[in-house]
C-alpha cells in the first residue's frame, strides 16, 4: 500500500467483525510462514572450531541436581510436584527415625538376677 492510500472499514456480509483493508481491498495480514527442522545452508557448523558437542555437559551435571527416573518408577508420578512431595515425606521420616533415642539397655533389678 502507498502511503497516499486510505484505509477503508469494511464490514462482512454476514454482519460480524469490521476489518480494515487497503484500497485494493487485499487483506493486511501477513500469511502463516511454513517452519522446517532443516538449518539453512549458510549455517555450516562444520568449518567452526571449538564446536564440540557436549562441551559443557560434565559441568553442568555436576551444577545441576537433575536426577532421571527409570520409567517405572516415573509413572508413579504424575507431576514433577506429586513426585517432589513424595520425596519430602521420605526424608521426613527418614529424619524422624534418626532422632529417636536408643533404648536403654535392661538392668537389673536390686532383688535378683533377673532370671524367672
Amino acid at each position: 500500500m502507498l502511503p497516499n492510500q486510505a484505509l477503508k472499514p469494511t464490514v462482512p456480509a454476514s454482519g460480524g467483525h469490521v476489518g480494515l483493508r487497503g484500497e485494493s481491498g487485499g487483506s493486511m495480514r501477513k500469511g502463516k510462514r511454513s517452519r522446517s527442522n532443516e538449518l539453512h545452508p549458510e549455517y555450516d557448523f562444520s568449518s567452526m572450531k571449538g564446536g564440540v558437542r557436549g562441551k559443557y555437559a560434565a559441568g553442568l551435571r555436576k551444577e545441576s541436581n537433575l536426577v532421571l527416573l527409570e520409567p517405572d518408577v516415573a509413572s508413579a508420578f504424575p507431576t514433577e510436584a506429586a513426585a517432589n512431595e513424595a520425596l519430602r515425606a521420605v526424608l521426613k521420616a527418614s529424619q524422624a527415625v534418626r532422632r529417636r533415642r536408643p533404648n536403654r539397655p535392661i538392668q537389673r533389678t536390686a532383688g535378683g538376677t533377673g532370671r524367672r
